[in-house]
């Protein structure tokens, strides 16, 4: 996963749902500096990914409804 996709993800949460913890995650992801970044993606990639699966399927069923 890229910075970029990170921090489109770390954007969503924001705007979402998840639940303090993935919250105060992505604040912390906003805030770090690069090798920092790295680390916190190394340990919490399969969430990074399941919440950008979950924009992903969001955005295709908002396009299928228009």
């Amino acid at each position: 996963m890229t910075d970029s996709q990170a921090l489109s993800v770390c954007r969503h949460i924001q705007a979402a749902n998840y639940g303090s913890f993935v919250s105060a995650l992505s604040c912390a992801y906003l805030l770090a500096d690069s090798d920092n970044r790295l680390k916190l993606l190394g340990a919490f990639l399969d969430l990074f990914k399941r919440i950008e699966g979950d924009m992903l399927a969001y955005a295709e069923f908002t396009a299928q409804a228009v």
